[in-house]
């Protein structure tokens, strides 16, 4: 079944959503298309699946065409739990490329601002492949670069960006390594680091306050 949102989320939060559908019942139907597809609903139908639920109410709705199938699943997922940038700019990117949608009627059905839309599909196409096939596999719209960075992405080069985006990605890697405390120059350095076998020293000395 298709999904603007490629990853449902984390357990604890569909574990969540499970003991609340448990306790109070599904209280937003699904939504189904014409030929009985599931447009809206994604995560309450794997809790529902998980409770090994027999049956469950659903909406049945005659949506004018494709894109507006698209466009109502989108709209559920902006709505509902912030959708990611990821899925957000591949599923508007689509939805214009493949049905030939104009930008307001996917800001007005989408509900994401007409200026938003504009900049996604200005955006989106001039990002290079490795960029996006590298950004697809993080799952964590909370570690996504943010739009600023990809709007100045997209001035650069192909060659450019793929740099701009090893940058990024190191950069990233460093905020998480642990400081290392040297008690005798009063420093924290960073531990270093080995990325595709090599090593890679970020940043060092940060001055650690005495008391």
């Amino acid at each position: 079944v298709w999904n603007s949102r490629r990853h449902l989320g984390d357990t604890v939060e569909l574990d969540r959503l499970k003991a609340s559908i448990q306790a109070l019942g599904l209280l937003q139907p699904l939504v189904l298309d014409r030929d009985y597809r599931l447009i809206s609903g994604h995560r309450r139908f794997h809790c529902i699946k998980a409770l090994g639920w027999a049956w469950v109410e659903c909406d049945r709705i005659e949506f004018e065409d494709e894109s507006a199938i698209r466009l109502a699943n989108l709209a559920e997922n902006v709505t509902r739990r912030s959708l990611g940038l990821y899925d957000t700019m591949v599923t508007v990117s689509e939805i214009e490329i493949k049905f030939g949608t104009r930008a307001d009627r996917i800001a007005r059905d989408s509900g994401l601002s007409l200026a938003r839309v504009r900049n996604i599909l200005r955006v989106w196409p001039r990002l290079s492949g490795t960029v996006k096939q590298k950004w697809s596999k993080i799952e964590d719209p909370s570690l996504e670069p943010t739009f600023f960075q990809l709007q100045r992405w997209s001035l650069l080069s192909y060659s450019e960006q793929n740099r701009a985006w090893q940058q990024w990605t190191n950069e990233q890697a460093a905020e998480d390594l642990p400081d290392e405390p040297d008690e005798t120059k009063g420093t924290a350095r960073k531990r270093v680091k080995r990325r595709n076998g090599k090593e890679i020293r970020f940043m060092i000395s940060v001055q650690i306050g005495r008391a």
